[in-house]
């Protein structure tokens, strides 16, 4: 009886063991990919939603923005850069 008693013990310390084994491939998977897994949602969603459309257009607004920035404030070399750029063809 003391014998059946200790191969179930042993039977449920390794169906224990598996269930932790399994768990830690989840979390090593997790804190492998999770970053990817959390970047793929997140495009996914703004497929979904159509937000890249908003984020485009924000994103060449912001672009013109800064050209227009540097050109105002490097007006004299922005010229030279365009006259010689012009002069090449």
């Amino acid at each position: 009886m003391e014998e059946n008693n200790n191969n179930e013990n042993n039977e449920s310390n390794e169906v224990e063991f598996e269930e932790f084994e399994s768990d830690s491939k989840f979390h090593t998977f997790v804190a492998n990919y999770g970053g990817a897994v959390i970047g793929a949602v997140i495009a996914l969603l703004l497929l979904v939603l159509r937000i890249y459309h908003l984020i485009i257009w924000l994103a060449i607004i912001a672009l013109g923005a800064f050209v227009g920035n540097y050109i105002q404030k490097n007006k004299e070399e922005f010229k030279f850069k365009l006259k010689s750029f012009i002069d090449k063809f």
